[in-house]
């Protein structure tokens, strides 16, 4: 007898295990792709992905458009000395280097890598009547806005539309049920 509400129990537990099996089944059919929100979630988006790029163009035109400034400002009221370099940082290989004018020490920094060593002499080119405002010799070439703003925004956009490509086919491949959650809805 015992055996036998064992047997009754079991049963009755598989019963009820497949039809939440089944009714798990329905509901994942019942799911439609509601093209309306792929719509709005690519239009939105579209809109971050602009204002990314908007905002890596803009740092990157200051930027240009500074060093472009100093080199104006140097080049108007020129003169040179020799600079030691003080540190090369490691990011970005960029190096500091001090020089002294009329006694008094000045420091400044190279805009773009500097492939040398700390205590290296180095050229350095100042306005006369600033010597604040300085450049290393080898920064002289004015920078192009096209080149090192536009096509430099262009490539790190690139780079984060692959890491975001990247992510959705992760998260497809894995059957990541919120994306799927965002993009369907119930017939």
């Amino acid at each position: 007898m015992l055996a036998v509400i064992i047997k009754r129990i079991i049963a009755m537990s598989t019963i009820r295990r497949q039809k939440r099996e089944a009714k798990r089944l329905r509901r994942k059919s019942n799911r439609q792709i509601d093209w309306k929100k792929v719509k709005k979630m690519c239009a939105i988006s579209l809109l971050a992905i602009f204002g990314f790029y908007a905002l890596i163009c803009s740092i990157s035109f200051y930027v240009v458009y500074s060093h472009n400034k100093i080199r104006s400002v140097v080049s108007d009221d020129l003169a040179s000395a020799t600079g030691q370099v003080v540190s090369i940082s490691t990011k970005g290989h960029r190096a500091t280097f001090e020089f002294v004018e009329s006694a008094i020490k000045y420091s400044g920094s190279t805009f773009k890598s500097y492939n040398g060593t700390a205590a290296d002499k180095i050229c350095v080119e100042y306005a006369l009547k600033k010597p604040e405002i300085n450049l290393y010799c080898g920064d002289r070439e004015t920078e192009n806005w096209l080149d090192d703003s536009v096509i430099y925004s262009s490539k790190i956009l690139g780079i984060f539309l692959s890491i975001m490509a990247m992510y959705i086919i992760w998260q497809l491949a894995t059957n990541d049920k919120s994306i799927m959650r965002q993009l369907t809805s119930k017939e």
